[in-house]
């Protein structure tokens, strides 16, 4: 099992930088979300993130969740600035860009340079502390300067974040070479489920299988089946999407879900904690946000980039 790290640079207090109306935390928490949900599609990989919310993490705190997981692999995601433009990508300092992780980066590198349609600044060596103080390979994207209005105009397209996450979780999936979870058909069209009890959702079919590493919870309800694979399933909200995988031995009677992106809606008065377990603070309750994804059992709220369970919004 690959043990990948996943840092969204900056959050909370920290913004990163800033430009055009875009704040660096948040594209860069964007990209990262969509980097694990494309990384859930293949088989013996499994990840943590020093954040998932807009949640100040210190540059130790990072390192030291990554080592103490023993991660394999450590990728740090950010926007640039400072008036230029384009993509470019780091390892330590200290490392030979012929070394290991050189070769590692250059993979992922080469992947994302392709499928961003950013120039390319290069492949160069720093002494960043998330690139010297991990204990294993490690890269730094910075994916475009949000000071640019070109880039930034970009990092503003929902598709681009798409491709340029994908091609990381390609990127990460070439150097493993992991495989896909194999499915009995179309990823988009494999028909309904239906559940009729409230069940665990894992991020890949064998921790399903296992019973390890769970997401979430998948409540009851009519869902679209993305993929299938060695008796588990994928179900998602959104057709075409992937969501958790399950263990489809549990069943159920209907109901599906009326949310979908682009509605708006208000986290409710009572909500405590966001899906991914956060204390979700006053001041962002009953207020209007946009749906950017659409899960299982959990919305992304576009204005705040953090995940709520469903039960806890209202239109």
């Amino acid at each position: 099992m690959v043990k990948v790290f996943i840092d969204p640079g900056h959050g909370g207090i920290d913004s990163g930088s800033s430009g055009n109306g875009l704040l660096e935390k948040n594209v860069t928490l964007q990209l990262a979300l969509a980097v694990r949900k494309y990384l859930g599609e293949y088989k013996d990989v499994s990840f943590k993130m020093s954040r998932t919310t807009n949640k100040t993490v210190t540059l130790q705190q990072r390192t030291n969740a990554a080592n103490s997981w023993s991660a394999d692999f450590f990728l740090s995601i950010h926007i640039n600035a400072g008036g230029g433009t384009g993509f470019e990508s780091y390892i330590y300092s200290g490392l030979s860009n012929s070394g290991e992780t050189g070769k590692k980066r250059n993979i992922i590198h080469d992947m994302v340079h392709k499928a961003n349609r950013m120039i390319d600044r290069g492949k160069k060596q720093a002494n960043f502390h998330v690139l010297r103080e991990t204990k294993m390979a490690a890269v730094l994207t910075e994916n475009g300067f949000i000071d640019t209005k070109k880039d930034a105009n970009k990092m503003k397209e929902n598709e681009w974040i798409d491709r340029v996450a994908r091609a990381h979780a390609e990127g990460i999936a070439e150097i493993y070479k992991l495989k896909k979870e194999t499915s009995t058909g179309s990823s988009a069209d494999t028909g309904k489920y239906t559940l009729r009890a409230s069940t665990p959702g894992y991020y890949t079919a064998k921790d399903a299988k296992n019973k390890t590493n769970r997401k979430t919870t998948v409540p009851k309800g009519v869902y679209f089946i993305f993929n299938r694979s060695d008796g588990m399933i994928n179900v998602t909200g959104q057709k075409g999407t992937p969501g958790s995988w399950i263990n489809p031995e549990k069943g159920s009677t209907s109901s599906s879900t009326t949310f979908k992106v682009g509605d708006r809606v208000k986290i409710k008065q009572n909500a405590k904690k966001y899906a991914t377990g956060e204390t979700i603070p006053a001041r962002v309750k009953n207020r209007l946000y946009m749906i950017q994804q659409v899960d299982a059992k959990r919305v992304l709220l576009k204005e705040i980039y953090s995940w709520v369970n469903k039960s806890d919004v209202t239109k």
